[in-house]
């Protein structure tokens, strides 16, 4: 079923902003892999259906690879500058595949002219046999490549807490189970305020995710979190563009760039 769908050109992307929650200005996009219209008998599967697709037929390699080539083409086509950063999310499971190798999307982003350094590939916790070890393995892989890679769904997992402490990646992303609700919940304040103070003090970029409210925003702006997303600040579209911030504070705190030029 999944080598129709791609066979079919059926999968796209669409890019969600990640913000300054200071001033509300787009310092990235993640790009998320979508599945387009139906193939034959096949309606239209969520991602996480995909995914799971793909991890039950074994074709999660084929997948990835399908997403990353749409997104790096559309990338291509529609952004015009040379400083816009890219968050691609990887299914760690995919190290297992016999074809996995250093070079694949090096390859393809020089085909269309595009620099390593505005790519941030996002390392999440679906995997069950995902430990530290593989964390390190992928962080490395990543880096001898020129990429970035940041710790997605921090907070849910211990694989990611332990390498947030042992590892010190560029890039981590708080989880909705943290950030959701987090105005009202003392709690969680301390220990996300906590995490934001390692976080700043290891020069660790913080992203929070899943951010729907005002008060959670602001919340999340007076722990220290100095970036984040969510359907409050953003929607995913199928263009990168940012016609205006949502409204929202201006802090006058110093954080770290999460923009670099390429």
């Amino acid at each position: 079923m999944l080598e129709r769908i791609i066979a079919a050109d059926a999968l796209g992307v669409v890019f969600q902003p990640i913000r300054r929650l200071g001033s509300g200005r787009v310092v990235a996009y993640e790009v998320l892999g979508r599945m387009l219209r139906p193939v034959d008998d096949v309606p239209v599967l969520g991602p996480a259906e995909l995914v799971e697709l793909g991890a039950i037929e074994n074709r999660l390699f084929e997948l990835e690879r399908a997403w990353r080539r749409v997104a790096i083409k559309r990338i291509a086509e529609v952004v015009t500058d040379n400083a816009t950063r890219f968050f691609l999310n990887v299914d760690t499971r995919i190290v297992n595949d016999p074809r996995f190798r250093p070079g694949t999307t090096r390859a393809l982003l020089e085909r269309y002219g595009l620099s390593p350094e505005r790519f941030v590939f996002e390392l999440g916790e679906r995997d069950p046999e995902l430990g530290s070890q593989r964390i390190a393995d992928l962080l490395e892989h990543y880096a001898m490549q020129g990429f970035d890679a940041a710790l997605d769904d921090l907070g849910t997992g211990y694989a990611s807490l332990y390498a947030l402490v042992s590892l010190r990646p560029h890039i981590a992303k708080l989880d909705r189970a943290l950030v959701a609700g987090i105005s009202g919940d003392p709690l969680r304040r301390d220990l996300v305020s906590a995490l934001a103070d390692f976080a700043n003090k290891s020069s660790i970029e913080l992203i929070a995710e899943c951010i729907e409210t005002a008060e959670d925003r602001d919340t999340l702006l007076e722990l220290g979190v100095p970036f984040g997303q969510g359907y409050l600040l953003g929607r995913p579209a199928p263009d990168p563009v940012d016609p205006e911030p949502p409204p929202g504070p201006v802090s006058s705190r110093r954080h770290l760039v999460l923009v670099r030029s390429a």
